[in-house]
């Protein structure tokens, strides 16, 4: 959600990126509409919603938090590279996982559930902590 960051954007479509998010070239963006959109968006794939969904999601969060003054202005700074292409592709996978579902490419890591939004459940699979630590 960087100031000014369409250049960067078209780079990163241009270097085969399917799905970039990033902001209008002509205006700064203010911190409060990146803070809002950054948390939705990253909250709304992380339980499974395509990165249309999405953003579409972020981009209504910023229109309704009270605390994005003119957010009708800030919310057309966001844009969805490339313009033209399906984005409901789904990154993360919000099916419930057991404990018993561990995968040998994660070399049967722990696997953590954490409720979020209501009735979605979202789970991460995790490595195990480091046997050897020193300090903390």
């Amino acid at each position: 959600s960087a100031c000014y960051s369409r250049a960067a954007g078209e780079a990163f479509v241009k270097a085969g990126v399917p799905h970039v998010v990033c902001c209008q070239q002509n205006e700064p963006l203010m911190d409060q509409a990146a803070i809002e959109f950054s948390r939705q968006l990253y909250l709304a794939l992380a339980c499974g919603r395509s990165v249309r969904d999405a953003f579409d999601l972020a981009r209504r969060s910023v229109l309704v938090s009270p605390d994005v003054p003119f957010a009708s202005n800030e919310v057309k700074k966001f844009l969805l590279l490339p313009e033209k292409t399906d984005h409901g592709f789904q990154l993360f996978s919000n099916r419930q996982r057991s404990p018993s579902d561990t995968s040998t490419a994660h070399g049967g890591s722990e696997i953590i559930s954490m409720t979020a939004l209501g009735d979605m459940t979202l789970s991460w699979v995790l490595p195990p902590p480091p046997k050897d630590i020193v300090g903390r």
